[in-house]
């Protein structure tokens, strides 16, 4: 857990895939202009799964950016459970609402507790912005029923984040360039007693990592830049 000392940035390349450790949840805030955005989570997908972690993207964008979809989220039968649980192929599930996200949310979490479904769950909101209070409690209750074997969400910005459970809840905190400097980025830096740091100071591809936990580069804040990764 990081202390009430200021965390400065570090001028570094992140190399996540050695650093983020398996069962942890990542939080990645970047606004769907970013063009690095959804190529650099790809591309962890793609690493992560060679290194043989399962997932299921519940992927909640437009033009579902996390590629064509396996399945709509919703209701699935026992054999479609069942080979999900079996593939070793990320799995992606279309939901076209928040309240389909929140049901096959529920449903992935009965089936783990039923059944072997080791995988990491990730949540892309796409451009969800403005949730009320109730539904920011009900998306992070859900998120955290998930935490055996990792949780990664994707948000446009921060507003859509329960302020009071975000901070203990994701051990690696991404921000990319092109967040809005407002309350709400005012409020992760505050929360996280970090120093130096400005979103209009990154560049395109550039973001800053905080990483906590077991990870190899917990307690370390940088600011690193995505070209590598996404090239």
């Amino acid at each position: 857990m990081i202390s009430h000392e200021c965390y400065s940035p570090v001028m570094q390349a992140i190399e996540l895939h050695y650093r983020h450790a398996k069962g942890e949840n990542l939080l990645l805030v970047a606004p769907q202009s970013n063009p690095y955005k959804i190529v650099w989570v790809r591309k962890q997908i793609e690493m992560f799964a060679r290194l043989g972690w399962k997932f299921v993207l519940l992927d909640l964008s437009e033009g579902s950016d996390l590629g064509p979809p396996h399945l709509l989220g919703g209701k699935w039968s026992m054999v479609e459970l069942n080979a999900m649980a079996n593939l070793r192929v990320p799995i992606t599930v279309r939901v076209p609402s928040l309240s389909h996200l929140l049901e096959t949310l529920d449903l992935i979490y009965v089936f783990k507790k039923t059944s072997r479904f080791p995988h990491v769950v990730l949540v892309h909101l796409g451009d969800v912005r403005v949730l009320t209070d109730a539904e920011k409690h009900a998306l992070q209750s859900a998120l955290e029923r998930m935490r055996e074997n990792g949780v990664w969400l994707i948000a446009d910005r921060f507003q859509p984040l329960q302020w009071d459970r975000m901070s203990s809840f994701y051990d690696t905190q991404i921000v990319l360039a092109g967040v809005p400097n407002d309350d709400a980025w005012n409020e992760w830096v505050r929360l996280n007693h970090l120093s130096d740091v400005d979103v209009e100071d990154l560049e395109e591809d550039e973001g800053y990592f905080l990483f906590r936990g077991r990870s190899e580069g917990a307690r370390r804040l940088l600011q690193a830049s995505l070209r590598e990764e996404a090239d």
